[in-house]
């Protein structure tokens, strides 16, 4: 497996490319080698185990085959109860039974994020159910081909509420839990497109680029609470045997959850 390469960011802003110094236009900002995949998640799977919190559910929003998939065999093998939510309710309940096979205890909920009213909805009543949420994990994108002179208004409307407007629900419906637990966080799997843009996918782009200025603009609500929040930042094809492997992403998220609010990164981005 090739060695991962990512920024750590210690305060956010744009990531550097300067390898091994701070400029002006990147201060606070370091740049890590990574580690071999397995070792990786490995070493710091097994610190999680031995931090673990009271609060033992990680809610995935926006579950799929990829790094939804590696963030529940990660983090459920470290203990966590998953809850997933998304579209398709046949797929969830595969998943469930998937994850069931490795001991790791997941419920499925169905729900379309491009409903912002539903969504809503749901997501105050999945809040209510489980109180003792650790982690909620945006991790939803919407991918549709088309330039800002050809896509339907409509498209990007569910567009934007997939990537930002269920990010920002699920926020309000949770931080109330959140905030009383000992250890808690909200993370959010980002897009390289919010940093460099394309016309051909900028739906993307805006959409990552919103759910970034929602997560760095959650990290100063939460300053006073003991809230962690992380954002990794995938710029590239996600793709398994590669530096972008789900699985060394979901270790990355599995990095900021041992670290902690005082010593974690806010931003990671990992290149492909």
């Amino acid at each position: 497996m090739e060695k991962n390469s990512f920024f750590v960011a210690q305060k956010y802003g744009k990531p550097s490319s300067f390898f091994g110094k701070k400029t002006g236009a990147d201060k606070g900002l370091t740049k890590e080698k990574g580690k071999k995949g397995c070792f990786f998640a490995g070493y710091f799977l097994s610190k999680i185990i031995l931090n673990n919190p009271i609060a033992m559910k990680y809610l995935i929003i926006g579950m799929g085959p990829g790094i939804g998939w590696s963030l529940a065999t990660t983090f459920g093998k470290a203990g966590f109860e998953i809850l997933m939510v998304a579209r398709s309710e046949e797929r969830l309940r595969e998943m469930e039974q998937r994850l069931a096979e490795q001991s790791i205890v997941a419920k499925g909920y169905s729900v379309d994020l491009a409903e912002p009213e539903a969504f809503a909805a749901f997501i105050q009543q999945l809040a209510s159910e489980h109180p003792d949420t650790a982690v909620v994990h945006y991790n939803a994108s919407a991918f549709h081909l088309g330039s800002p002179l050809e896509l339907p208004l409509e498209t990007f409307i569910s567009a934007v509420h997939t990537c930002v407007t269920g990010g920002l629900a699920a926020v309000q419906a949770f931080y109330p839990i959140l905030e009383k637990q000992s250890k808690a966080a909200f993370f959010f799997t980002g897009g390289g497109s919010a940093l460099h843009p394309n016309a051909a996918t900028f739906s993307l782009s805006i959409g990552k680029a919103g759910l970034r200025n929602l997560a760095l603009s959650l990290v100063e609500a939460c300053a006073g609470s003991s809230v962690q929040v992380g954002t990794v930042t995938v710029a590239g094809m996600v793709k398994s045997g590669t530096a972008l492997d789900p699985d060394l992403i979901a270790a990355q998220f599995a990095v900021l959850w041992e670290q902690g609010k005082q010593k974690a990164a806010v931003e990671v981005l990992m290149e492909g």
